[in-house]
């Protein structure tokens, strides 16, 4: 076929034979412009696309696919060199584009689509400049996006439809360069919405979606999402490791948030020194902090429980801290307070 209109009169003779038209195979097809099927084309069988190359864009607007338990359009290697529409359209069976490569739009907006028992949407390794995934609800069968690669993928996941409850969902090697909808909605849903979508990947945990999810939003600007993204990755990293693994997994994200929330650990030394100070000030008035030298500065608490949890210097004469308060010093780092015995004063109980 060598130009659009003869494409769309092909279209519309199938419907004029009688409405349902038995399954369509044109597979390598070569088409020099559009392929547009529209306005309640209705093919009972389902169509074949498989190996076709359509120089121009290929649109299915409003039409129905229905081929129940088998594939409803089989487009396997498609090379479409624009824009590929399933919009408005209602497919009963599987559409499977595996393989397939689209120069710029696959779009599925108000697809209605349904494979009971299998897949509903299969786009493993298909390659396309922009993935439209907005279904008029959510599809009945899984959806396959095993190393699919997108430049931009537009969905909505905070609307009450939401393609990513397909079950099964595939998703390992989902690659994607950005969203299209970044700047909608409240961001922090935003990134809860898309952390289910990655639970939901039927195999598992797998590091490389998490840091795919964070890549995307670092490219974006969003280094706060990427951050909780990878923060996320090793929480659920944990349910792999043994026992003791999972305390230090623990540890790791109350201290430090896994290395992506320093500001953490900034927070827990100054519990920890308002700690230290509380304790030696105590065992000061109480008497029970002993010297070790002769010469002494005189008492700061604050000081010295600074200074034992990060023992910057190494002053030669301490103080033992004695009485009660000793085992809160030892948890701190040490029960012998390093003193300077150059300076003069003295470390006085009261």
């Amino acid at each position: 076929m060598s130009d659009a209109p003869h494409t769309l009169a092909l279209c519309r003779w199938i419907q004029a034979k009688g409405g349902r038209a038995p399954a369509l195979v044109a597979d390598g097809l070569v088409v020099d412009h559009d392929l547009i099927c529209e306005d309640g084309y209705t093919a009972l069988g389902g169509v074949r696309l498989v190996g076709a190359q359509i120089k121009g864009e290929l649109r299915f607007d409003n039409v129905v696919l229905f081929n129940e338990n088998g594939v409803a359009l089989a487009a396997a290697s498609l090379t479409v060199d624009r824009d590929m529409w399933f919009v408005r359209s209602t497919a009963r069976g599987e559409v499977a584009f595996v393989g397939a490569r689209i120069g710029n739009s696959l779009d599925f907006t108000k697809a209605d689509l349904a494979n009971l028992g299998g897949m509903a949407l299969d786009l493993e390794s298909v390659r396309a400049a922009r993935l439209v995934l907005m279904p008029a609800h959510d599809p009945f069968g899984g959806v396959d996006l095993t190393n699919a690669e997108v430049g931009r993928l537009y969905d909505d996941l905070s609307g009450s439809v939401r393609w990513v409850r397909a079950s099964p969902l595939l998703l390992t090697g989902f690659t994607y360069g950005a969203f299209g909808d970044d700047t909608l909605g409240d961001s922090h849903v935003k990134v809860r919405a898309r952390l289910r979508w990655l639970r939901r990947n039927q195999h598992g945990y797998t590091p490389q979606l998490y840091e795919q999810l964070a890549a995307a939003y670092r490219r974006s600007g969003r280094d706060d999402a990427a951050r909780r993204v990878m923060i996320a990755k090793e929480w659920r990293r944990r349910r792999r490791l043994n026992p003791v693994g999972k305390v230090w997994n623990l540890l790791l994200w109350a201290v430090v948030g896994y290395g992506y929330r320093a500001g953490l650990a900034a927070l827990w030394l100054g519990a920890l020194v308002g700690v230290g100070t509380w304790a030696f000030d105590s065992a000061h008035r109480r008497g029970d902090l002993v010297p070790t030298a002769a010469s002494v500065p005189e008492f700061q608490p604050a000081i010295f429980a600074l200074d034992t949890l990060l023992p910057i210097v190494r002053p030669r004469a301490t103080a033992r801290v004695a009485g009660p308060r000793r085992r809160i010093a030892v948890v701190l780092g040490h029960d012998r307070v390093r003193l300077d015995p150059h300076h003069s004063g003295g470390c006085r109980g009261g």
